[in-house]
């Protein structure tokens, strides 16, 4: 799945925003990028909130990756 410009995504354990997302269900990977307009964030349900130029879950082993990445404790994303 590839979405584009102010895509969304909700999930019982997550919810995120970025300019680009995409969900690879053959490599298990949901990946968010940003552009200039579009800031990336994804909120976790602890109420954790990440903010980087990509985001990068493996969806088998729930590890992160990303590039300038910031984790607050805030619970509303910019």
């Amino acid at each position: 799945v590839f979405l584009q410009g102010g895509a969304r995504f909700y999930h019982p354990q997550s919810e995120g925003r970025a300019h680009r997302l995409e969900i690879s269900p053959e490599k298990k990977v949901l990946e968010l990028h940003r552009n200039a307009r579009h800031p990336t964030w994804m909120r976790l349900e602890d109420g954790r909130v990440i903010t980087a130029d990509w985001i990068r879950l493996d969806t088998v082993h729930m590890l992160f990756s990303s590039r300038n990445g910031i984790v607050n404790k805030s619970t509303s994303a910019k």
